[in-house]
């Protein structure tokens, strides 16, 4: 009789799961209907300056300080680029354009359509990696919930509505997650090589390395070396010498680091008339229509924080900000990771280390940033038995947070500002578990 009635409660509780997985599927797919909306409606502010860019580098000219003027083609105009400062609105390096160039030569909306499917492939390939690496069919459907409130969050709306490119990093970052998981020749350092690719793209994931520098993986960082080389090399060959110089000029000046004016010859410090009447429509855009939901994007990085608090110096506190998190990561390494630990967990901290570090960046750190959260959570989930988790007191944060970002910005004033911290609280403490384990049988 007891063994009946276990077994009725574990069957309900599978049904209430797969009810579960049912509607979040039918909302997911709403919520894609949605982006396909915003992707025909909206003008994609992130997405335009990367396409604006790819155009001018593919012409030689430098996208970086670039200032449109009447005479030129509106192909090579991003209506969200403020005309009174020395910087454009672009801020990737050339190794971005170069992707971004395989289709430059198309018309604006059917870049935005490419890049809509692009994006939600990225999203989609990331959870099959991690479902076809998981260990059990209660972790899957763990895996499955937690990625359906990241499809109908708000954090993926705005990259979705904005074109933004951070889940292309994640996605990279689960092809080498899957290598790593693959008891193959060469593993590690295939793995590696994506890491490199992925550090191309955004040179602040150069930090993902720090654990396996620690460890001593020299395959992996063999590879992740060949995979930065090689996609810087073929980006350099495309964009050539001026735009990388261009490039790494306009990262120095827009962390503070120089004054741009000492830089630049007075020639290319020269500003556009404000006389100049700009085109409102853009390729069938008009880049004065917004979309409704932007009202509740949110900045999260810390610079906005001190800012608000009205401290004085605040990049300074920034710098010793980030050697202090700097030198606690190391630390904590070597109490915890240095030891013979899975190397499943230098990737997770590797992924923690990424994730933090964008908060000390002096510029904004927008919502649509917050879906690489997505990816340390799937490994938390990877690498702890589903019991724990399930029954852990910690998912109040985390539910809280998922929520927030879901259907909480209805109400609750800069739900997404709390949300993220809420989040990153959950995933910060379940890690620190994770780390000070030994090997869990079953497990690892």
């Amino acid at each position: 009789m007891y063994n009946q009635t276990e077994k009725y409660k574990t069957s309900k509780k599978s049904r209430i799961i797969n009810l579960l997985l049912i509607t979040v599927t039918i909302v997911s797919i709403v919520g894609m209907i949605v982006d396909l909306h915003h992707t025909l409606v909206y003008p994609g502010t992130d997405l335009r300056n990367r396409v604006v860019g790819a155009r001018l580098m593919l012409k030689g000219i430098d996208p970086y300080f670039f200032k449109w003027h009447p005479g030129l083609s509106a192909k090579f105009y991003d209506p969200f680029d403020n005309p009174i400062e020395l910087l454009s609105k672009l801020s990737v390096p050339p190794t971005v354009l170069v992707l971004h160039s395989i289709m430059a030569g198309l018309s604006y909306i059917q870049q935005k359509l490419i890049w809509l499917i692009v994006q939600w492939s990225a999203f989609i390939g990331t959870i099959l990696i991690f479902i076809k690496t998981s260990n059990s069919r209660h972790e899957t459907k763990l895996i499955l919930i937690i990625s359906a409130f990241f499809a109908n969050s708000l954090f993926w709306r705005f990259h979705i509505n904005s074109g933004q490119i951070y889940i292309i990093y994640v996605f990279l970052l689960a092809i080498a997650w899957f290598f790593l998981k693959e008891i193959a020749k060469y593993n590690d350092m295939i793995s590696g090589f994506f890491v490199g690719v992925t550090s191309s793209l955004r040179p602040s994931f150069i930090l993902f390395f720090i654990p396996f520098i620690f460890r001593q993986k020299y395959s992996f960082l063999l590879g992740g070396l060949l995979g930065l080389l090689s996609s810087i090399s073929l980006s350099y060959k495309v964009a050539g010498d001026l735009i990388w110089e261009k490039y790494i000029l306009t990262m120095l000046g827009m962390t503070g680091l120089i004054d741009l004016n000492t830089y630049l010859s007075p020639e290319a410090k020269t500003l556009p008339s404000e006389d100049i009447v700009y085109p409102k429509i853009i390729e069938g855009f008009d880049s004065s229509i917004r979309n409704p939901l932007e009202q509740h994007l949110d900045n999260t990085s810390f610079y906005d924080i001190l800012n608000a608090l009205y401290l004085p110096h605040k990049r300074y506190i920034l710098v010793i900000g980030f050697i202090t998190f700097l030198v606690f990561v190391s630390v904590f390494i070597t109490k915890y990771l240095f030891p013979k630990k899975p190397v499943e967990h230098l990737f997770l901290f590797g992924s923690l280390i990424c994730l933090i570090s964008d908060f000390f960046i002096p510029v904004g750190r927008y919502s649509y940033y917050d879906i690489q959260m997505i990816l340390p959570l799937l490994i938390i989930i990877n690498q702890t038995e589903t019991t724990y988790l399930v029954r852990s007191k910690n998912n109040i944060f985390l539910l809280s947070g998922l929520l927030l970002s879901t259907v909480g910005f209805v109400i609750v004033p800069r739900a997404l500002f709390f949300s993220v911290f809420l989040i990153i609280f959950y995933i910060l403490i379940t890690s620190s578990w994770i780390f000070k384990q030994t090997n869990i049988p079953g497990v690892f």
